[in-house]
């Protein structure tokens, strides 16, 4: 996992019950209601949790479906011989969604778990059943406002239906019954209603009897119960658009591997702060970095921009570079020392800013480290670059 790239972004329907529908092998996605509850179809069959094994069997019948929670607390043998002779297997993971249940703030502990688990379990796909080709993905991401909603942040079902619909012969309270369901992010309603203050959403190509809706921006749509801070199923980047991770295994003795041994070898040197002190009380200031690994047969020269930002990402500082192609085994010499010049702003002690350390290739993840800052005249009083 940790030599992985995302490869590529999708973009997933709002309704995110359709998500995972969406995920398995299907020629066409439609809906109906059953017992009062919209049920997601593939091909006309349910893909509800009990179901999705017999979905992805009808396309191959040498594929099962797995829950991570199962495999992980089963033998090594047990899980194994679950995907003896099997060409795909479809592994769910929930652990984001638990922790949604259970509590708005554990979202964030769960994601660095999530991550940690996934990780785990890509090493008993390449060690255990000996998988060489991995494809991670998710059936949607999330929003989560972390100051309290007022009240302007929510939208009334109720609400919905203050203007006419589009067939003046369904009334009000008629038009409220045609909402089949809707959650703090999503609405999906018979054809003909044109709920006020949410925006249309193409639902399934718009070949069903069905329209969907979400509202604009951030906005929630009021439910009984918490769970307001975290959620999903509507419009914005954070809920519609989803990494999908590409991990391609080779064995050392792999054809593939032997013919590109360096390609695959060949890795970016990484730079690292050095500095102990991780507070700043100067405009101007300098830190010290050091480069971990010489420039080698399969180390190869990189740069990297280095700056300073605020919480929500926001540039504080001008822009360093760092070209980390030192190529002695001296350490001590393979060492950077940039100077800052921090933006004349106003800055709070309480405050935690960041250190960013950038591939200028993207070929790497960024590093962030936390800082404080404690300046007591940051900003001019007088203003007199305005």
């Amino acid at each position: 996992m940790e030599d992985s790239k995302i490869k590529k972004w999708i973009t997933i329907c709002p309704y995110y019950n359709t998500n995972m529908a969406a995920l398995l092998p299907h020629k066409e996605l439609t809906v109906e209601v059953r017992n009062d509850i919209l049920t997601v179809l593939a091909d006309g069959q349910s893909t509800a949790s009990t179901y999705r094994d017999k979905v992805l069997k009808t396309e191959d019948s040498a594929s099962v479906v797995l829950k991570y929670n199962d495999i992980i607390a089963m033998k090594r043998a047990e899980r194994s011989a679950l995907v003896k002779g099997m060409d795909v297997v479809y592994i769910y993971h929930d652990t984001i969604d638990e922790a949604s249940h259970t509590s708005d703030t554990a979202v964030f502990a769960a994601c660095d778990k999530a991550i940690s688990e996934l990780k785990n379990l890509v090493r008993i796909i390449v060690n255990e059943f000996g998988g060489t080709n991995i494809l991670i993905t998710a059936d949607h991401g999330f929003l989560y406002t972390y100051s309290p909603l007022k009240e302007e942040d929510k939208v009334d079902k109720r609400g919905f239906f203050d203007v006419d619909v589009t067939n003046s012969d369904i009334t009000k309270k008629e038009s409220i019954k045609r909402c089949v369901e809707y959650g703090r992010r999503y609405a999906i309603m018979q054809k003909g209603v044109q709920p006020d203050y949410l925006m249309p959403v193409k639902f399934l190509g718009g070949n069903t009897e069905f329209d969907g809706f979400a509202p604009r921006e951030s906005i929630r749509i009021k439910m009984n119960g918490g769970g307001m801070n975290f959620v999903h199923g509507g419009i914005s980047l954070q809920e519609m658009v989803v990494p999908v991770i590409e991990y391609h295994y080779l064995r050392n003795d792999s054809m593939e591997y032997k013919r590109n041994k360096q390609k695959y070898d060949t890795k970016p040197v990484t730079v690292n702060l050095l500095s102990a002190n991780r507070k700043i009380s100067n405009m101007i200031f300098s830190l010290n970095f050091y480069q971990k690994d010489a420039v080698s047969t399969n180390r190869e020269a990189a740069t990297y921009q280095v700056y300073f930002t605020d919480e929500d990402g926001k540039q504080i500082s001008d822009i360093q570079k760092i070209i980390a192609d030192k190529t002695s085994d001296n350490g001590a010499e393979r060492t950077f020392r940039c100077q800052f010049n921090l933006k004349s702003l106003k800055y709070s002690n309480t405050a935690t800013y960041y250190l960013v350390i950038a591939d200028e290739q993207g070929l790497q993840l960024p590093q962030r480290e936390p800082f404080q800052i404690d300046i007591a005249f940051a900003v001019d009083e007088f203003d007199f670059f305005s």
